[in-house]
Order: C-alpha cells, then structure tokens, then sequence
C-alpha cells in the first residue's frame, strides 16, 4: 500500500531496481520490449511528485460514475451538503434501544438504503467493529421487521418494514447459506445470524474461501449491507507492472 506510514522502502527499491534495468536495455538496444509501469490511485495527493520520478505521463480525471453525495451528522442529526455548499437538514428516524447510540444514523441510513432497493457498503476500522456493527444491523432488521423498533408505528417505520420484506431475497440467501455451510471451516454462528437478513462481514480473519463467497453474494444482492476492513479496498492504491 503506497499510503501506509510504516511499510518500509522496500517498494520503491523494488521500482527502481526495475527502472535501472529497463534503462539498461534501452540503451543496449535489446529486442525485449522495455517495462511499463503504471500506476493508479484515488487518493494519494502528490501524484506530480510520483510521475515525475518514474518518468512518467500524469494522467488525472474526476469523473465519477456514481455521484457523491456528502453528509454531515451533528446532535443526532444529518444534512445534507449541496454543491453550493448550503447545508440541509434530511429526514431521520428514533432507533431505540440501540446500545451504541452514536451509530443509530449510520444503521439507519445502512438499512434505509435497503429499503430503496440497493445495497450499503460500511468500513470499519477494525475485525471486531465489522462483527459488532453487522450484529447490531442485523437485530436493528429483525426489530423493524416485528415492529419492536417504534411504538407506536408510524408511515415511516412502516416503510422500512413492507421494504424489508420486499427487498431481502430469501432465495438467494438460502443459496449463499448452502454455500457457507460446504466451506473447509463450516458455518461461523454469528455469520450465520446475520446474513439471514441480508448483513454480512468481511476481513481478514475469515477464510479466502469464505471472502470470496461473500463477495459474490453481494455482487448478486443476497447480502444487501455488507461491513468490511479496508481487506474489501486493498485495491485502492494500484501499481501495475505490465
């Protein structure tokens, strides 16, 4: 990862060895094609600095497929942030009896984005926030589900319920099931739990196997809301050597 403070030098030792050697047959004319390096990141701000010592072209865009969207969350509560600049407040809801209060929008908005029909992804910084957040979001489903979450119920929660029930594919999940349950390690009890509604987690401490059955569970919307370590984005800085 070029972004992390304590990884060593061994990089951009390794670059440079590998420049050296492609100056070399450069210059000796050679019949072997000369190595490309190219490299890609979203979020490194000294990109000039990089291209100019791998004597590189500097290619910078800021298209965006999905547009963003920023929020701020202050007292409880969250506004919007125009292009303008201006700043609106938006509709929320009162979870209840959410141990982790400090969290109640960000599940709310996780599972509100399920009842519109798409999928959340949420970053945790660690293996033991991803479980407790995916756990959390999990009973937060099946408490809307029941109607244990707001009483009395009001057209709002009742939203999030008749969406739940609409956008959660029981099939799906009972075929990611199966799956889970053939893997060498068998089926993880609090993995289990959750991703009877559509939440799972993913970092390091699951299996490759387990990774990826995850992964595509939520490419195919069996997992709608999906709490991952930066193992889901470890491709956010790139070098390719081609």
């Amino acid at each position: 990862m070029l972004g992390e403070p304590k990884r060593g030098f061994l990089l951009e030792l390794l670059l440079s060895k590998l420049m050296y050697f492609s100056n070399k047959q450069m210059e000796s004319k050679s019949s072997v094609n000369p190595l490309q390096i190219v490299g890609m990141s979203a979020t490194i701000p000294n990109l000039s600095t990089i291209a100019k010592w791998l004597h590189a072209e500097l290619y910078v865009t800021d298209y965006r497929p999905v547009p963003l969207l920023r929020r701020i969350v202050n007292n409880d509560k969250v506004h919007d942030v125009t292009k303008a600049g201006n700043v609106k407040p938006m509709p929320s809801i009162d979870l209840q009896r959410l141990s982790m209060k400090h969290e109640d929008i960000l599940i709310y908005y996780a599972i509100d984005t399920l009842v519109q029909g798409f999928s959340a992804l949420v970053f945790c910084p660690t293996k033991a926030d991803c479980e407790r957040l995916a756990k959390t979001i999990a009973i937060t489903i099946v408490d809307f589900g029941k109607m244990r979450k707001v009483v009395p119920e009001n057209a709002q929660a009742k939203k999030i319920r008749d969406g739940l029930n609409g956008n959660l594919s029981r099939d799906k999940i009972k075929q990611l099931k199966l799956a889970l349950e053939k893997t060498p390690f068998g089926y993880d009890r609090l993995l289990e739990t959750t991703t009877k509604c559509g939440v799972a987690y993913h970092h390091a401490g699951l299996s490759s196997e387990e990774r990826s059955i995850i992964e595509k569970a939520y490419r195919d919307g069996a997992i709608r809301i999906l709490c991952s370590t930066t193992t889901l984005s470890a491709g956010k800085h790139c070098l390719w050597l081609i």
